[in-house]
């Protein structure tokens, strides 16, 4: 038990520090996307990780508790019951303390969750009443799939997706108005590129995720990170898809300018992206060219990710032993049948 115990602490600090590994081995030699993507499922990953071993340790205070309600009566599964909660008070509080992490942070992943979903659906419902589709943005842009562009009345110069399956892209008329053919033509790639990756679904359950596990720096910094490895993955596909990065850069430029406060960006994938717009541009800069020991180091890293989750499952299986289920399944035929001897055998 000790052995799995330790195991478990291991895996689960090698799983735990993920996003800094990412950062440090990945962070410049992959594409943009795939590192947000790694990002993401280190979040998911670090999120059930938590969520296992709060359970596994409520599994193991819960069963101690009940064993030392119970006694003596069926026979040595109940010795272990003896030691360590009946010892000192500090254990029960303990207890209490991990009861509470573990249904605090179920509640902020279920409410905020819900938050995002509704302010998801604000946001789309709000530009869709007050938008229109424009019948000359296929004729300016030379695309045809423009024409289920909104346009809205929102003040300045903002583009933005909203929508979580099925995302929408909403530009606002004074960017029409402004931006030249090529520099529009970018904006819109840009959101479409968000459209296209399903971005604002994968924002929500990160969000959501990181929101749940308040109490650790890990999953909020691979947040960030995964949110501006989003935007500059739609970034360079809207440079290419627009001849250059020079064209994204001057409309970023722009429309950065021209925002005199921040809209609603819970769930609305806006073009100025995280807000800082000074490294989107260093990065658009700079050589989008990719490390040739990149996939070296991806394959590495998914082998370490992977030994670390089957020791991790491994480990979180031997701690959860037959002697904890068998507690709670003892002490249901003891509420039951009313008796002080239940149906199981406790003779190992």
């Amino acid at each position: 038990m000790t052995i799995g115990y330790l195991t478990l602490s291991l895996s689960y600090l090698l799983i735990l520090s993920g996003p800094w590994i990412i950062r440090r081995w990945l962070g410049a030699c992959l594409r943009p996307r795939a590192v947000a993507l790694l990002y993401f499922f280190s979040i998911i990953t670090t999120g059930l990780a938590t969520c296992t071993g709060l359970a596994l340790l409520l599994l193991r205070f819960l069963s101690a508790s009940l064993l030392v309600d119970m006694g003596n009566a069926c026979g040595g599964i109940f010795a272990f019951g003896h030691g360590f909660l009946a010892t000192n008070h500090w254990n029960y509080l303990i207890a209490l303390g991990l009861a509470a992490v573990f249904l605090l942070q179920l509640a902020f992943l279920l409410g905020g969750g819900a938050r995002l979903i509704c302010a998801s659906y604000r946001i789309g419902k709000k530009n869709r009443s007050a938008g229109c589709r424009c019948p000359a943005l296929p004729l300016i842009t030379g695309k045809p799939w423009t024409g289920h562009v909104h346009l809205t009345l929102s003040a300045g110069m903002k583009a933005q997706t909203s929508g979580l399956l099925k995302s929408r892209i909403h530009i606002s008329r004074a960017i029409v108005r402004h931006l030249p053919g090529s520099e529009l033509m970018a904006v819109i790639s840009h959101e479409r590129a968000h459209c296209l990756g399903r971005d604002n679904f994968l924002v929500a359950v990160a969000k959501s995720f990181s929101l749940a596990m308040f109490y650790l720096a890990g999953p909020r910094m691979a947040y960030r990170e995964m949110r501006s490895r989003l935007e500059k993955a739609a970034d360079l596909k809207a440079a290419a898809q627009t001849g250059g990065t020079l064209v994204i850069a001057r409309a970023l430029a722009r429309i950065a300018a021209s925002e005199q406060a921040a809209g609603e960006k819970t769930l609305a994938m806006p073009v100025s992206g995280d807000g800082n717009v000074t490294r989107r541009l260093q990065a658009l800069a700079r050589d989008p060219g990719e490390n040739a020991h990149g996939w070296r180091r991806l394959c590495l890293f998914l082998l370490l990710a992977g030994v670390a989750l089957a020791f991790f499952c491994t480990s979180a299986l031997a701690v959860s032993g037959a002697d904890q289920r068998q507690a709670f399944v003892c002490f249901t035929e003891h509420q039951q049948g009313g008796s002080r001897i239940c149906k199981l055998d406790h003779s190992k």
